[in-house]
């Protein structure tokens, strides 16, 4: 007897088969399927095109597959990925798990147990599985005095570990940041550029920066604007970046610094005390998107801070970022006014940003977070 699969295979429209369904049908016996579309092609004779055998597979579907009728919803998952119901009772069964395989996969479902600390972007990551808030993460980066990781994940799954984190956003919250501060201003974090960042400035008295504009007046993200600050300035500078990243650590009751390279050893200088110090390099977003651009300037910056700490027991990620930061040597300030962030800065008109950027020690003064504000900590003399 002709398969009626088959047939349709053959007819002039060739519809496709029904992944699904054909496959189900085989493994209920083609038999079952076949004297199903016979008695259909019986009733209806001459008929044998997709306008009739399209809503015969969507029968067999219901028939042996129990799928759900038109216009009622679903999982989403398809026939591929349904539970079995119970008219699926002869289909073959996905074989029971081990007993122990279905505890840990129960404990790694619920965030509890030994098994919770296995996965990759798990509740492990994200509430402290050991009840103090500590990442178990084996992107944690445990053992390490020094650790580095990347913009505000880190801040969120690595700072509870941490004694000191050292905030790195080189162009230009950074770098801003150091020239206010120098100059006795205050400078408030604050991670929204809305209508809330005027609301956070007057509750504390302060200004608001703007965004980095080539011919705004005032106060912006543009380290050249930093550069009218004086002594008892008071001034909220969003950012998305670092100011975000510095927000949210405030949270921890960490020891939160603020480094770029203009004051890189007194940051590090800063650090030496504590025993496990954490460097985020904050990185920049994709333009049009909210996604994380790891770039040059920070993590080389952020491997000088590892590079002056000068400890042993840093993480591979830092050793690594202390390399580049040494590998470049005397060249350091020409490559990185070649990267990414310099050449966009400049294309938009500062190009005098990034000289100011990129000078190196050209600060003795440390910027640590008290509170919700950034405030001056001379580095120690001798």
């Amino acid at each position: 007897m002709e398969d009626p699969f088959d047939a349709a295979q053959s007819s002039p429209l060739r519809c496709r088969r029904p992944r699904g369904a054909g496959l189900a049908a085989r493994r209920r016996g083609r038999r079952g399927a076949a004297t199903f579309l016979e008695g259909r092609a019986a009733a209806a004779p001459g008929r044998r095109g997709c306008r009739d055998v399209l809503p015969l597979r969507r029968r067999i579907r219901r028939r042996w597959l129990g799928a759900r009728p038109r216009g009622e919803a679903g999982d989403g998952q398809g026939l591929q990925g349904r539970k079995p119901a119970a008219r699926d009772a002869g289909l073959p069964q996905e074989p029971a798990r081990p007993a122990a395989l279905s505890r840990g996969a129960d404990a790694r479902r619920d965030g509890q147990g030994a098994g919770a600390d296995r996965g990759r972007e798990g509740a492990a990551v994200r509430g402290g599985e050991d009840g103090a808030g500590v990442s178990l993460s084996p992107f944690a980066q445990h053992g390490f005095s020094v650790r580095l990781e990347w913009g505000l994940a880190a801040i969120e799954r690595l700072g509870p570990d941490a004694d000191c984190i050292v905030v790195v956003d080189v162009m230009s919250f950074s770098t801003c940041v150091s020239i206010a501060v120098d100059r006795g201003a205050i400078v408030h974090p604050y991670p929204w550029k809305n209508e809330s960042a005027q609301r956070y400035a007057e509750a504390r008295g302060a200004e608001v920066a703007s965004g980095r504009q080539r011919f705004a007046r005032g106060w912006s993200l543009s380290p050249q604007s930093m550069l009218a600050a004086h002594q008892g300035l008071r001034l909220v500078l969003p950012s998305p970046n670092g100011s975000a990243c510095a927000y949210r650590a405030k949270a921890l009751g960490k020891a939160v610094y603020c480094a770029g390279l203009r004051n890189l050893r007194a940051t590090a200088a800063a650090c030496a005390s504590h025993a496990r110090v954490l460097v985020v390099p904050c990185g920049e977003r994709w333009p049009g998107d909210a996604g994380l651009r790891p770039s040059l300037e920070d993590h080389v910056a952020a491997g000088g801070i590892v590079s002056a700490l000068g400890r042993a027991d840093a993480s591979p990620e830092a050793r690594a970022a202390a390399l580049a930061y040494e590998g470049l040597g005397a060249q350091r300030a020409r490559v990185l006014a070649e990267c990414g962030s310099a050449v966009e800065l400049r294309e938009r008109g500062f190009a005098d940003d990034v000289a100011l950027c990129l000078q190196e020690d050209a600060s003795r003064i440390a910027c640590r977070l008290e509170g919700d504000r950034f405030v001056a900590e001379p580095q120690p003399q001798g």
